[in-house]
């Protein structure tokens, strides 16, 4: 039975949070869109910079936060390091649970943390119309900006011992990221030099895939839609619309959960069973699985949408713990 503390979070973050936009119907999805883009924070909270070294880079064009342990000696070349990838629809950017999250990481296990501020999904024109097919609001944009950040901390560190921590759409995006590699080690390689290997491990929070077509998911889907504190179907009919989504299962840019997963990375997936990609989530570890990839499958029974980042619920702390013991462990 989850703790009060717990269900107190929930309504906080869900009725009275964000629940008022991930449960939007395209046309008002599209103009909250159109009056956001370009004005979200992008900064670390003032928090990042007392508790921690913090430097920033521009790759792929974008900010990148390096965050380190404050007063961290010279370590050698085999040091382990985070890619930090915060969820949010690929419409929003962090928020301070991303970066209390992030902090704890660099707390306890010592690691050096790289906080990429990727591009978002934007709509064109003033009124929020959708965009044209063909045009560079796409889920691709995002991934070649991650890439930029993925390839700079392989020039410093064993791609082993790089672990890549995702939640929601951050967790969609690492998986992307990983199917952008392997399609990359199977073409002509790019101008410019070596492809990059695969990370040593993928911890995966509630990653959500909008454009699931399996009829039995979907029908299960609706079911858990009432009780979601956080995300409604409405939302996920809207991102297609608006973003022109292409729904086939190969195309690993909007549909990570399905493709070849052969050869990828340790991968570690929470989900909690009161969330609408919960349905989603027992089938793409069977792939995962059937792909031979050492897979480990978390339950949050009663649990919302990347629980283990609500602050103050006893649940929700435990989880987090059970992410940092993940990545620290050999």
């Amino acid at each position: 039975m989850p703790s009060l503390t717990y269900k107190i979070a929930e309504i906080v973050v869900g009725p009275l949070g964000n629940r008022r936009i991930y449960c939007l119907p395209a046309e008002k999805l599209a103009v909250w869109l159109t009056r956001v883009q370009g004005r979200q924070r992008t900064a670390p909270p003032a928090f990042v910079h007392k508790k921690h070294e913090l430097r920033e880079e521009i790759l792929g064009g974008r900010p990148c936060y390096i965050v380190s342990p404050r007063g961290k000696t010279a370590r050698p070349a085999e040091e382990r390091a985070v890619l930090f990838l915060h969820g949010g629809g690929y419409v929003e950017e962090a928020n301070a649970v991303h970066w209390q999250a992030a902090s704890k990481i660099v707390d306890d296990l010592g690691q050096s943390l790289w906080f990429p501020i990727y591009p978002l999904l934007t709509t064109p024109g003033k009124n929020g119309e959708p965009a044209p097919a063909g045009t560079t609001y796409q889920v691709k944009d995002i991934v070649e900006s991650v890439l930029a950040v993925y390839e700079k901390m392989l020039a410093r560190y064993p791609a082993k011992n790089i672990t890549v921590v995702g939640d929601s759409a951050g967790a969609a995006l690492g998986l992307t990221l990983c199917h952008h590699i392997k399609a990359l080690l199977t073409v002509t390689p790019r101008s410019g030099g070596a492809l990059p290997e695969l990370p040593g491990k993928l911890v995966l929070l509630s990653p959500a895939m909008l454009t699931e077509r399996d009829p039995a998911i979907l029908a299960e889907m609706q079911r858990l839609e009432k009780g979601d504190a956080l995300i409604g179907m409405p939302f996920m009919d809207a991102m297609i619309t608006i973003f022109n989504m292409d729904l086939s299962r190969d195309n690993y840019y909007n549909a990570p959960l399905y493709g070849d997963f052969k050869g990828f990375p340790e991968t570690h997936v929470f989900s909690g069973t009161a969330e609408i990609f919960y349905p989603q989530m027992a089938p793409f570890v069977e792939r995962m699985k059937q792909a031979g990839v050492p897979v480990e499958f978390y339950i949050g029974e009663k649990m919302m949408h990347v629980w283990p980042y609500i602050p103050a619920a006893p649940e929700c702390r435990a989880a987090l713990e059970k992410v940092v013991g993940i990545i620290g462990r050999d």
